[in-house]
């Protein structure tokens, strides 16, 4: 419980139900994400303050209310939970975990390109908490380094549902058609807009591949100035692997890179797959022990000319909040990170014919 002199000190703090809101975490689309106490147990949380009006002045009421229903109805240790939605005329405020330790792209940022083991922790987290959505039907469609957090104790915890979908929900089929996404994690089957729909979780493998290259390559495989470019060479080329990629590693990915998502590999697959069961030492999947501290950074073959990884288009210069973690921040133009947070349907468009 809280002690006098904080109960004192929070009387100037604004409050919603039992949670005492303090200094403003980040700023998102909608509202805000604050630092919330409940006021009998002293515990923190985060709580996502979203504006009901700017809700509805960009006709996203039903995209809220299906990421509330799906966040509410999952409980697992590498996502992040939502444990109470409270009203008030203007506002809605998620009560979710606080995730004290960052994004994992800041500790990409940090540290340089992980080693293969390093990685391998981190994408086995990502992929237990992704086939716990999957067997619950839940498809995220947005799976990108900025909707992944750490915990303190560097465990990941996969945020931002604002574009999941439901199995069946709104549809007489599997399929879903929404083009949804960001472009440097795009599935071609989005950006080729296939008339028969695509399936939520080839989409969300092939994603799943682009962070794992990222994390030992310390570059994105697609990554160009020029959109449609971009977007060409997501359809149309092959990836470039780094010589440090170990034979095991470009075989998972090839299998997750695949053109044709019906030959794509699930994340049941991925489970099979050689190198997801190689060995790690003593990590066997605990984040602390894959976060040795500082080290040399390797040498990225991927990047340019001038040892920079080259700037991302930004199809919506204006759009710099981070919807899922509410998250606003500032990155250098020569920067893995410096991708658009988020692109709109109407941002993902058809590519010019090569």
């Amino acid at each position: 419980m809280m002690d006098v002199n904080a109960r004192a000190a929070a009387q100037s703090h604004s409050k919603v139900g039992k949670y005492l809101l303090f200094e403003t975490l980040g700023q998102g689309a909608f509202g805000k994400v604050k630092l919330g106490i409940h006021e009998d147990t002293g515990k923190t949380y985060a709580v996502k303050m979203m504006q009901k009006s700017q809700i509805r002045a960009h006709e996203m009421t039903n995209q809220v209310r299906r990421e509330i229903a799906v966040m509410k109805a999952m409980r697992h240790k590498n996502i992040v939970n939502l444990y109470e939605v409270l009203m008030s005329p203007k506002h809605i405020y998620m009560i979710m975990d606080l995730v004290e330790g960052g994004e994992l792209y800041d500790e990409l940022m940090r540290r340089g390109p992980f080693d293969e083991n390093e990685a391998r922790v981190y994408f086995k987290q990502l992929t237990e908490g992704m086939l716990y959505c999957h067997a619950r039907g839940v498809f995220h469609r947005d799976l990108k380094f900025d909707n992944l957090l750490l915990d303190k104790d560097g465990v990941i915890k996969i945020g931002d549902f604002g574009l999941v979908s439901i199995k069946g929900a709104g549809s007489a089929t599997e399929l879903l058609h929404t083009q949804v996404g960001t472009p440097h994690y795009t599935a071609p089957e989005i950006i080729t807009r296939a008339s028969d729909g695509y399936d939520g979780v080839k989409v969300d493998v092939w994603s799943s591949g682009i962070i794992l290259y990222g994390l030992v390559a310390g570059s994105l495989p697609f990554m160009d100035e020029d959109i449609q470019v971009l977007y060409n060479s997501i359809v149309n080329k092959g990836v470039e692997w780094p010589p440090e990629f170990s034979p095991g590693l470009v075989d998972l990915l090839e299998n997750m890179f695949r053109k044709d998502p019906s030959k794509r590999y699930t994340f049941s697959d991925v489970k099979r797959h050689m190198w997801y069961g190689e060995s790690e030492g003593d990590s066997e999947g605990e984040p602390g022990k894959a976060r040795p501290g500082r080290r040399k950074r390797r040498k990225n073959r991927s990047i340019d000319e001038e040892g920079k990884i080259k700037s991302a288009p930004r199809s919506n210069p204006s759009s710099e909040a981070e919807e899922g973690t509410g998250l606003r921040r500032t990155r250098s133009s020569k920067s893995l990170g410096d991708i658009a947070p988020r692109d709109r349907d109407e941002e993902i468009g058809t590519p010019k014919t090569p």
